[in-house]
């Protein structure tokens, strides 16, 4: 699927899956699959959007797309552990936190 959106000009190419994370694929072509921390899923509602939000919010900040990807898959993540799109969506900080120290506790 990947190489398909490279061969119609995408530069990079994320696809997210699931509780399995997500498989990015960069511009100099180096493919990675970032594994989602494992959380007990309490409603999945808004995981989609809190996963592209925490990419964006990497990208605002400067990150290269492996650490946005670790940072979206985190985000989604710590979403679908309280009901609701955002209840269990934390701080830009408290969420760095968590990603640096390998997933949520």
């Amino acid at each position: 699927m990947a190489a398909s959106f490279v061969a119609r000009g995408a530069r990079n190419v994320i696809i997210k899956l699931g509780d399995k994370g997500c498989l990015l694929r960069t511009e100099d072509g180096v493919i990675e699959h970032v594994a989602a921390p494992v959380v007990s899923a309490v409603d999945t509602t808004g995981a989609g959007d809190a996963f592209v939000a925490g990419f964006t919010a990497g990208l605002v900040h400067g990150w290269n797309a492996s650490r946005c990807a670790h940072l979206a898959v985190t985000v989604g993540a710590m979403c679908v552990t309280a009901i609701g799109a955002s209840g269990g969506v934390r701080s830009f900080a408290e969420t760095v936190q968590v990603l640096e120290r390998g997933g949520l506790m």
